[in-house]
């Protein structure tokens, strides 16, 4: 028996609107299925207003500590109580990351708790995100989580991502480090050779040019207009390597043939078709 009384949030957020829905489908208020389900997000979001007052008397610490029994329970999560820890970052932060920190929850436990720290832009897991990322021996997921995190980590240290980069032995661990050094608020100068070098080793072309496109350095493209006449080149990466040139103010024809190439089939099959 836990410390808390685990309120089944979403089922109730589910029987309320569907009551509400079945309710206003009895009355005789002109009113279409599509019209109720249109506002049915605004019932729930008064309904959710009301509700989360159950969190105002818990320290940031019992939050977290109600969070913790949740994840170990047949209950889920609820949203009300993940927005109610993120709004009270400053309470909420150190032991959010302290049990992230344990390590010893599921992939998606944990992707829910490096998302929550994400949104409170904590710096907290800055290095367990590298570590994450260098050693790529968790759940795919959980990596992405991680990397994503970084990219909007603004309060995250450049110098830290680039040594990381830097000292990273596997390509898609230096792809994710590059992809958050990019996108940091002021990217770090010199980059660019090393996306240069990034382009030339990488399987993922589409990926790093779209790198060369956030970082705008015009002398990516010499790489760029190689790697667009790479005769094994896909459609995926070509249209993403044209993009990169035209935004570089590079100019392309975009004239090759991709017939027979598996995704420009099913796209221009798609387009005839209508859809």
């Amino acid at each position: 028996m836990g410390k808390f009384n685990l309120v089944d949030f979403d089922k109730k957020s589910h029987q309320y609107v569907n009551e509400w829905l079945e309710k206003n489908l009895k009355e005789e208020n002109g009113k279409t299925v599509d019209q109720l389900e249109e506002e049915a997000p605004l019932v729930y979001a008064a309904w959710a207003e009301k509700e989360s007052r159950y969190f105002d008397d818990f320290t940031g610490a019992e939050l977290v500590e109600m969070l913790s029994e949740y994840i170990v329970s047949d209950i889920s999560v609820p949203d009300l109580l993940c927005e109610r820890i993120i709004k009270k970052k400053e309470d909420t932060e150190a032991p959010l990351y302290q049990l992230y920190a344990k390590g010893v929850f599921s992939a998606e436990d944990r992707i829910m708790m490096i998302n929550m720290l994400s949104a409170m832009d904590s710096a907290l897991p800055l290095q367990d995100f590298i570590t994450l990322i260098l050693e790529q021996e968790e759940d795919t997921e959980v990596i992405n989580a991680a990397a994503e995190a970084l990219r909007f980590m603004t309060t995250a240290s450049a110098d830290d991502i680039l040594n990381a980069f830097d000292n990273a032995e596997k390509q898609a661990a230096k792809e994710l480090f590059m992809n958050a050094l990019v996108y940091q608020k002021s990217a770090p100068a010199g980059l660019t050779d090393r996306l240069i070098t990034l382009l030339s080793d990488s399987t993922s072309k589409a990926f790093v040019a779209g790198m060369m496109t956030q970082y705008g350095d015009d002398d990516c493209l010499p790489i760029l207009y190689e790697a667009e006449q790479a005769l094994d080149i896909d459609y995926i990466d070509y249209t993403e390597i044209c993009n990169a040139i035209e935004a570089l103010g590079g100019n392309t024809d975009r004239s090759r043939d991709f017939e027979g190439d598996s995704y420009y089939d099913m796209l221009k099959n798609y387009t005839m078709d209508g859809n």
